[in-house]
């Protein structure tokens, strides 16, 4: 996700964020860090049957609307 990130933005590389970075994060932004360090697993099938109508096709037409 975030290689979608930098390459919509045009940035050439990313620097890693290790767990205590991101708890620190979490800390200020008041946020549980499982929120940040932990993948959940997004099904858009099921909200496609749902009715749930999607402005988008993929993360970087998303991205690439959202920056401009």
């Amino acid at each position: 996700m975030m290689k979608a990130y930098r390459k919509a933005l045009s940035v050439p590389f990313g620097l890693p964020a290790d767990a205590w970075m991101l708890e620190i994060g979490a800390f200020f932004i008041r946020t549980e860090t499982d929120l940040i360090l932990k993948s959940n697993k997004v099904i858009s099938d099921r909200a496609k049957k749902e009715g749930f109508d999607f402005k988008f096709n993929t993360m970087e037409e998303c991205l690439k609307d959202l920056i401009k």
